[in-house]
């Protein structure tokens, strides 16, 4: 049998879709590598860290992570810990990072004397020490500018403002989380009031879910800056530290989790926050603070179609996968232009 143009044309438009098919979902999972923990000893002059010293890594001269120290001469949690026990690691990651990439250290922003090649996935114990180290200082702050932004007054609020009721001692809370949709997510705010003069200079906080309920999505910074998280099992261990001194005092937000429905409607779990290390802003020597109220809450999942707390998308990685409604479209096609090449085969075997 003859070919004539019009089958040519249809072939050679089956074929190129067939092959915008395969090629698509390559170009698509440019997924970010994990990160690699650190842990280990910490010295500073040949002395253990005190606690509150902040440990940091760069590759490519850029932040790629850091954590403060709770322990005296010691960073991290390290391997094998019960989860209660468990204090976050240095988590080493970012987005231009690659398998042997070196990871610069350092202690209270002085070089420290070590380096180590990034490994993605990777638990890594190594001591660091550096002879000399400052403490750890901020830019100060204009006069008059409150360390703590306040928080927008919402639509609905009589025009009279209440007085404040005055903070007394130091209390940390996590927020409720109510009527969440199947598979919906909510974020909920960790906070610290406290009447400190010297601030919150850091703090070490664990959460502790269902994980057959509710799983945490992601840990956002607050005004503690950067916090470096990290999960086993069911529960999540979260670290930041400011390096003000002061830190910023009144109430503050530690860091906004993103928490993720995983069961049914009408399941709830408990939102269990423990305080493992909490320390103030006092330059050079960060005092311990213990707070005088732990408030816990719960997650529900309901059946309205937006839970009452404030939610966002579960989050997708950067360069993620296709999303199903492509997935489908990309199968549906291939059937398509299947169909139509096993059509002109059979013509032509005609």
């Amino acid at each position: 049998m003859t070919w004539n143009i019009p089958h040519r044309i249809i072939l050679g438009l089956c074929l190129s879709f067939l092959l915008l098919c395969f090629a698509s979902p390559v170009s698509a999972q440019s997924i970010p590598l994990l990160p690699h923990a650190f842990y280990g000893n910490v010295t500073i002059g040949g002395e253990p860290a005190p606690v509150g010293t902040l440990v940091s890594a760069k590759v490519h001269d850029i932040d790629s992570g850091s954590v403060t120290t709770w322990d005296l001469g010691s960073y991290g949690w390290g391997v094998g810990l019960p989860p209660e026990e468990a204090k976050a690691n240095l988590l080493v990651q970012g987005e231009d990072i690659s398998d042997g990439d070196t990871i610069d250290f350092y202690i209270n922003y002085e070089r420290a004397d070590q380096d180590f090649t990034f490994e993605s996935g990777e638990v890594t114990q190594l001591d660091l020490s550096v002879d000399w180290a400052p403490p750890v200082t901020p830019t100060p702050m204009p006069t008059g500018t409150p360390a703590v932004t306040p928080t927008a007054t919402p639509a609905g609020t009589p025009s009279s403002t209440p007085t404040p009721t005055p903070i007394v001692g130091t209390s940390v809370a996590i927020e409720c989380c109510s009527d969440v949709p199947e598979s919906g997510s909510c974020d909920v705010d960790i906070t610290i009031a406290t009447d400190d003069p010297e601030g919150i200079g850091s703090a070490t906080i664990t959460l502790t879910v269902n994980t057959a309920v509710v799983s945490v999505g992601n840990v956002a910074d607050g005004d503690l800056g950067f916090v470096a998280y990290n999960t086993v099992g069911d529960t999540t261990t979260m670290t930041a530290a400011t390096g003000a001194s002061p830190g910023p005092t009144g109430t503050i937000t530690f860091g906004t989790v993103t928490l993720n429905a995983v069961g049914s409607s009408g399941d709830c779990s408990d939102l269990d926050i423990t305080v493992i290390a909490l320390n103030d802003g006092t330059a050079g020597d960060p005092q311990p603070i213990i707070p005088d109220e732990v408030t816990d809450c719960t997650f529900c999942i309901g059946t309205s179609a937006t839970p009452t707390a404030t939610t966002t998308p579960t989050p997708t990685p950067d360069g993620g996968g296709l999303s199903g409604g492509a997935i489908a479209g990309i199968v549906v096609g291939s059937l398509i232009a299947g169909a139509l090449v096993m059509l002109l085969i059979m013509r032509r075997g005609g």
